[in-house]
Formats: C-alpha cells, structure tokens, sequence
C-alpha cells in the first residue's frame, strides 16, 4: 500500500457530532398593545460565556422559528432597538413553544449622563437590516463568508448562501458589484477584517430603478461596507504547499483599493482536488473528496472605478480549467478443475477536461441629472 503525504501552510480543523436536535418557535408582541414585532433579532446564547450559539429574526407577523436545535441549556435573547433585551434560560430536551411572549419599549428620561456600552447587533431600517461586523467574532484571516454566515437568519443550505429564507442574488461592497453574481467568489476573497458592516435587503431590479415604476421584481442583496481606513491601500492572501508525487498548491487573493478604483485578483492552482481558493487560510474552500486526481486552473479578476463625473464602471472576469485523471487496473486469476494460472488484466485511463469563462461588465453613463443609460453584458462559456 502506498502513502501519500502532503504538506500545506495552512490550517484546517473540524469536528463531527450527532445529536437529536429540536425546534424553538414563539412569537413576539409589543406590550400592552399586541402589536407584532418584525425583524426583532432572536438569540441562543451560551449560558457559560454568552456566545451566539443560534438565531433568526422574527417574520411580519412577529412569528421566529430555529429549526435544528441541539439538546442543552441556553439563554434566551430578544433584542430589538428601543426595546428592553428579553432574557431568560431555557432548558431545550424536546422541540420548544414559547408562545406569546412580550417586549417593552425603553423610556428613560435623564439629565446629563454618559453612557458607554456595546455596540448593537443590528438595527432595523425600513426594509433593510443592517448588521455591526465588530459584534461578530471571528478567527483571524477569516474571509467574509464565515463572518456573514454568523449573522441571525443567514444560512448556507446546498452550497447556496440565504437569508431570510432566500437566496442570496448579489454582493456589494460599498454599493458596487463585486464579482458579478459569483456570491461565492466574492465572499471568499474579501477578507472579515475590512468589514465595518454589513446590510441585507432586497434590491429593485435595474428596469425598476430606471423607470421608477415597481415591477415586483427584487434581488435579495448583502451589501458590505469597508472600514474607512481601509478604502486605500493593499492586501491579501497567499498559501502555497508541496508533497509527494509531484503534488503542489499554490493560490493567492490579492486586493488593491483606491477610493473607487477597487481591483481584486484571485488565482489558484493545484493537483490535490482543491475546486476554488478563499482568503481564509484555516477554512479552505471545495477541498473535498472527488473521484480521480482533479488538476484546477482558476484565474479571477474584478474591476471598478469611476471615469470622470458621468461614468460609473464594474466588471469581473473568471476562468477554469479542470482536468480530472482516473485510472483503473482490474487483475483476476482463475482457478478451475481443468487449468490453473488463468490472469486477466486491464487497465483504464480517463481523461476529462472542462474550461469555463464567465464576464460580467456594468457601464453606466449619466450625461444629465435626468438620462440614465446602463449596458450590462453577460457572458458565460463552457467548453468540455
């Protein structure tokens, strides 16, 4: 039997564990007057270090639901500004009906005070929820992704990021495209210390903006905002490795902002079945098993600026090369009555080869304060 070592300057952990798990479901009210209560953020909290464990926000109709609750003790948390927090423990052993349960509106009158705390979870304005990255812990050089997947209602279900219940259209990051439609791609090479916040929301489709005219059309949108600090200047990522066989990792995500010229470039390349590259070093991306030896190419690269005063640009360009190698040796020796030392042999070679381009270009021109033109060409090719 042959051992394969590889080496590679990064570090990965995980753990698995099986338990039954429950549902905790309630809805909220407004004291005193039976008002539902939307979007109020609903926590799990550990009871030993009041560390986010679960959570949701809750619907119009003041209803939450957290589904896949392991078995144990909590503290429970309503949170929503303006209201005093909702706190109490809860023991979870089977699936967890709080029923009504009511919040009362804060009012202090008070003369001259200083006041010095945390900084909020979120707020909630109008449609749109806007979460503080800093109350959100994360590893070091953790990429965007693992931040925003910590957020109440945001959950990643078969590769695809949701929340609120839907998919995930779009990523901004301070208002501009980034990485087109690629959610993952753009997740995965903005690094969680450059956030200063993040919104979610739904988008009005681009025909809809133009016109002024609700078409019923919405992109469920997270928009992400840098830290100010952070809007000028260069940073990224690099791991390489190197083992046996002539097996090799080398990938980089590197990011030079300038104000509004923001160019990203991601690059990857390896023979250890590594699918796509992230900037987070310890959680590396699609590293899963595959059958054969997959050989990846990925070149990526995201653009935007603004040209004078009338032009706005963003555009994004991905390439990848995958070869997967299968080879299967089949040996047999029969053994009858009549003849003895029988063998049969085979050995089978497969070869597959998938190139993929995609380009994402938005070019808006503005010649008045009333004329609007947009040109946003869309181009995917795949080539097996």
């Amino acid at each position: 039997m042959k051992y394969l070592f590889f080496l590679i300057f990064t570090l990965s952990s995980f753990t698995v564990s099986y338990a039954q798990s429950y549902s905790v479901k309630g809805r909220v009210f407004e004291y005193g007057k039976q008002n539902p209560v939307p979007y109020a953020n609903i926590l799990l909290l550990s009871v030993s270090d009041s560390a986010q464990v679960y959570g949701t926000i809750s619907e119009m109709d003041g209803e939450f639901e957290m589904n896949n609750v392991r078995q144990g003790t909590y503290l429970f948390k309503i949170q929503y500004l303006g209201f005093k927090n909702y706190f109490k423990t809860i023991e979870v052993n089977s699936n967890y009906d709080f029923g009504s349960l009511s919040i009362q509106e804060e009012a202090t009158a008070l003369q001259e005070v200083v006041v010095s705390t945390r900084r909020s979870t979120g707020t909630q304005k109008n449609d749109t929820t806007m979460y503080n990255a800093d109350a959100f812990k994360t590893m070091k050089d953790a990429s965007a992704q693992v931040l925003i997947e910590k957020l109440p209602g945001v959950v990643s279900e078969g590769g695809a990021l949701q929340a609120q219940g839907e998919n995930i259209g779009q990523i901004l990051v301070d208002g501009k495209p980034f990485f087109g439609t690629d959610v993952q791609a753009a997740l995965q090479n903005l690094p969680a210390e450059v956030i200063q916040s993040i919104e979610i929301f739904d988008q009005l489709s681009e025909k809809a903006q133009l016109s002024g005219f609700d078409d019923g059309e919405r992109i469920k949108t997270i928009n992400i905002i840098t830290k100010a600090n952070r809007r000028k200047g260069q940073f990224g990522k690099t791991t390489a490795g190197i083992g046996t066989d002539d097996r090799y990792l080398i990938g980089a995500s590197i990011n030079a902002f300038d104000e509004d010229q923001r160019i990203t470039f991601t690059g990857l390349s390896n023979n250890v079945n590594m699918l796509n590259y992230t900037s987070d070093a310890n959680t590396q991306a699609d590293g899963r098993p595959q059958e054969g030896i997959v050989t990846t190419n990925i070149l990526g690269l995201n653009y935007s600026d603004i040209w004078g005063e009338k032009f706005k640009i963003t555009g994004s360009y991905n390439f990848s090369k995958r070869e997967n190698l299968g080879i299967t040796n089949k040996f047999r020796d029969f053994v009858t009555t009549s003849e003895s030392n029988q063998q049969y042999s085979e050995t089978e070679r497969d070869v597959r080869i998938n190139n993929e381009h995609s380009a994402f270009l938005r070019l808006e021109y503005n010649p008045t304060d009333k004329t609007r033109i947009l040109y946003i060409p869309f181009l995917i090719r795949v080539i097996n």
